[in-house]
């Protein structure tokens, strides 16, 4: 094949430019230039915008909408690309050669038409007046006739003998009125008899009279006689009458109302010219025909106003498309460059100066296409997971993983706890656990009475409240967070502002998609299903941590000698009159002391001569009665299986019937009621249990059976006052404890209710009566 030459390659033909474009459009997916050349910008512009880096957007759109509004710019011009096929087609044949290129032009002055598809429409139109032309000569040749010349001649002799047979006719009739009279009215008004006349006579007289009474009130004439024309319309007048009179004698109205209908229609007839029957329908065929015509024309203005168009602007769009596309396809004129053959608007647009940078420009973009897409597929995943953004899936990593690292300090000041001898402690071990544990309130969190940490934990829990309320008042008074789609729809935009509009909101979604990949990258995260993953293993070994607080709280042999050393403190503090640490020490150094002389001589005395060794067997009776004590003080304040501290949610009736209840009875009931197994895992619930924060994210009660209650719907009650009752209350058969209790649920704020935890041993199964305070 030959190489081109030089001024082949400085003037490209059109089919290497047809070739170039087919090439543009096949790697971008698009359907012809236009949409290219748009496309092309967008992702050029979106190119700049991830380069620029500038701040975040305030409204988002997405791919789809973008695409949406394309798809109605390609609408709107569906009927110009019919005609740019067509003039491709008339551009091939004309480029095939010089002569034919001079034949064209030819063919063009001759036809006198400034363009070719004017010439096509002059050909057309005599093309027409030639058939029309055949249609007629056929028409006159079926008459017998070989020109129109001899038909003409015979119609006018046609015409001469009628005019004589007219002349004939009229000449033999008889010229008497009286005759003609009788003619007329045996023919018209169907008179043949003296009866008939004489029945007509009478109703012309009734008529005459109503007609001279409406006469006298409109002031008119009354006509003396009737003429021989007139004669004609007197049978259709006398129907038109007599109807009228017979339907007002089934409906009589007063004169005074007639005299006003016929003041009406001689308005009528006066304003628009309406003076029968056949007029008034006339003019309400027109009016019909108008009021269509206007509903077409609002429901077209409607659509070009939705388009944000006028009817000018339409027109003017329309018309300069027009223009636009003759100067592409007939009037093209191409500088093409050494390095391809690219048009001078492709190259402005994109920045490039051939074919092979054009198509680097388009992988690029095929790139970012994947890109989106992959960063859109991510976000999706993340909210299927409840994750609105990147950002809140780091926090809720970073909280996990401190909500681990406690958990597993738990864990492990529960081991040091289990590694100390718990089995036979006596009285002293016990106040030196309790010791050692006051302290590390006191280390970790300033204070150690019981009360004030109470009251800490309320202060906190109402700060979180406040939080969670500022929050959600400034998403609600921020606009700039809200993406209004509508925006976009204004149909004060132009088409032009309107797509840049959605190319700038496109580039500042992209930058959001790509600062929220550096945010996962800074995090250690390669994509947000490694982020959801890590999560969901995050949720699990929390779970499975609670799982084993849970356990350890179950065993007494591995757990702490005390389960809430608070209450144990006031114990002592009650029995033995002590207020701090240093006043049981010292009760403890006495009680190690013989008691045989008083205690302030047995103090100098240790002093001055040191101490001695204590009677073990006195010891052991203190120590005894200290234990009995301290045992009696601890069983009258620690909360146990039948701990009472809140009312009866439900009287004994009520407990009882509550396993052979109806399910609609027990939504009938104003108190939440929750049935669990030995497990603890959810059987059956009433609605108002359903309606609680905490069963907020399953989608029907159906999906709360057989769920653990205390790991997996309500965490926060996985708790020694809770969850303990409840296992302690189990290995009794013996559970009726009331008392309040602070639930949590995610995306709500805390709230109180009242608890009343009992056992059936009917059903072998516990009860949960809830009720908010």
């Amino acid at each position: 094949m030959a190489e081109p030459s030089a001024s082949s390659a400085s003037n490209p033909s059109y089919e290497d430019l047809a070739e170039a474009w087919n090439t543009i459009c096949q790697l971008l997916g698009a359907d012809g230039p236009d949409e290219a050349i748009a496309r092309i910008q967008t992702l050029t512009d979106q190119m700049e915008a991830l380069d620029n880096r500038e701040d975040l957007p305030d409204e988002l759109i997405t791919l789809s909408e973008f695409e949406q509004v394309l798809t109605r710019l390609h609408q709107k011009i569906a009927d110009l690309r019919a005609r740019n096929n067509t003039l491709e087609a008339r551009l091939d044949a004309l480029t095939q050669g010089s002569e034919d290129d001079t034949s064209a032009h030819a063919l063009l002055d001759a036809l006198d038409a400034p363009t070719y598809q004017d010439a096509l429409d002059h050909i057309q139109t005599l093309q027409g007046k030639a058939e029309a032309r055949d249609a007629s000569q056929e028409a006159i040749q079926s008459t017998g006739h070989d020109d129109i010349a001899s038909l003409i001649d015979a119609a006018k002799a046609l015409q001469r003998e009628n005019d004589r047979l007219r002349s004939q006719v009229q000449s033999t009739a008889p010229d008497t009125e009286v005759l003609q009279s009788a003619s007329a009215i045996r023919m018209v008004l169907g008179i043949s008899n003296i009866e008939e006349a004489e029945e007509f006579v009478e109703r012309l007289d009734a008529l005459s009279t109503s007609v001279r009474r409406a006469l006298d009130h409109l002031g008119m004439d009354v006509p003396s006689a009737l003429s021989v024309e007139r004669a004609d319309n007197v049978a259709s007048y006398l129907d038109v009458l007599a109807s009228q009179i017979e339907r007002l004698a089934e409906a009589p109205l007063p004169d005074d109302e007639v005299f006003e209908a016929a003041d009406t229609l001689n308005a009528i007839e006066a304003t628009l010219g309406i003076s029968s029957a056949e007029d008034a329908r006339e003019m309400e065929a027109m009016v019909r025909s108008l009021t269509e015509d206007l509903e077409a024309l609002a429901h077209e203005r409607e659509v070009l106003r939705e388009e944000g168009l006028t009817a000018e602007k339409a027109v003017s769009m329309i018309h300069s498309m027009e223009d636009q596309l003759d100067d592409l396809y007939v009037n093209q004129d191409v500088n093409a460059s050494d390095n391809g053959t690219l048009p001078p608007g492709l190259k402005n647009t994109l920045g490039v100066e051939s074919i092979k940078e054009a198509q680097r420009v388009v992988e690029r973009t095929k790139e970012m296409d994947t890109q989106i897409a992959t960063l859109y597929e991510e976000q999706e995943q993340l909210n299927e997971l409840g994750i609105d953004s990147i950002d809140e899936a780091i926090r809720m990593i970073r909280d996990m993983n401190e909500q681990l690292v406690e958990l597993y300090e738990d864990v492990e000041a529960r081991s040091a706890a289990q590694a100390l001898p718990s089995a036979n402690q006596d009285t002293f071990q016990q106040l030196e656990s309790l010791y050692a544990r006051q302290e590390k309130l006191q280390s970790e969190l300033g204070i150690s009475d019981p009360e004030a940490i109470i009251q800490m934990v309320e202060d906190m829990n109402a700060q979180l409240e406040t939080l969670y309320e500022d929050r959600d008042a400034s998403l609600a008074s921020n606009p700039d967070a809200v993406v209004e789609p509508d925006a976009f729809n204004n149909p004060d935009l132009s088409n032009a502002e309107r797509l840049e509009k959605l190319i700038e909101s496109m580039a500042r979604q992209l930058d959001v998609l790509y600062g929220e990949k550096e945010a996962l990258s800074k995090e250690g995260f390669d994509s947000a299903d490694e982020a959801a993953d890590r999560i969901a293993h995050l949720r699990d070994e929390i779970r499975a941590l609670r799982a084993q607080k849970a356990s350890d709280a179950e065993d007494p042999t591995d757990a702490d000698v005390d389960p809430d050393l608070v209450r144990e403190w006031r114990a002592l503090k009650n029995d033995l009159g002590v207020t701090s640490p240093d006043d049981v020490r010292a009760l403890i150094e006495s009680a190690r002391m013989p008691n045989t002389e008083p205690a302030e001589a047995e103090t100098s005395h240790a002093e001055e001569n040191g101490a001695e060794t204590a009677d073990p067997a006195e010891i052991a009776d203190i120590t005894s009665s200290s234990d009995s004590d301290t045992d009696a003080a601890s069983t009258r304040i620690q909360p146990g299986p039948q701990w009472n501290a809140g009312p009866a949610l439900a009287d004994a009736d009520l407990r009882a019937s509550l396993p052979t209840m109806d399910a609609e009875d027990r939504d009938a009931l104003d108190l939440a009621v929750i049935q669990l197994d030995t497990e603890g895992h959810v059987l059956t619930l009433n609605d108002a249990a359903y309606a609680l924060p905490m069963f907020d994210r399953l989608r029907s009660k159906e999906d709360a059976k057989h769920a653990a209650f205390f790991f997996d719907l309500a965490p926060s009650t996985a708790t020694d006052a809770f969850y303990g009752r409840f296992h302690a209350g189990l290995d009794q058969e013996q559970l009726d404890a009331r008392f309040p209790h602070l639930f949590t649920a995610s995306g709500h704020p805390p709230f109180v209710a009242l608890v009343h935890l009992f056992y059936d041993d009917t059903t072998e199964t516990a009860w949960v009566l809830l009720r908010t305070a």
